[in-house]
């Protein structure tokens, strides 16, 4: 767990809002990795539309693609 107190600690661990959920360095939401850090709120793009949390489905995935 990495506390962001700063738009410096944004850029420096690729934050892309809070929360973000990032596995063996790398963010959970794929088509978003090489976005712009930003220190403030975020939203996930999930099968059933934006949620301030991502899904379990994109949890899962993340997971499954760190193990190969």
């Amino acid at each position: 767990m990495v506390k962001i107190e700063s738009e410096e600690d944004a850029y420096r661990y690729k934050f892309l809002g809070s929360p973000s959920i990032h596995i063996n360095g790398e963010d959970i939401e794929k088509k978003r990795r090489n976005d712009e850090p930003l220190y403030g709120c975020r939203v996930y793009k999930t099968i059933d539309g934006y949620s301030g949390i991502p899904s379990r489905e994109m949890i899962l995935y993340a997971i499954n693609e760190a193990l190969i």
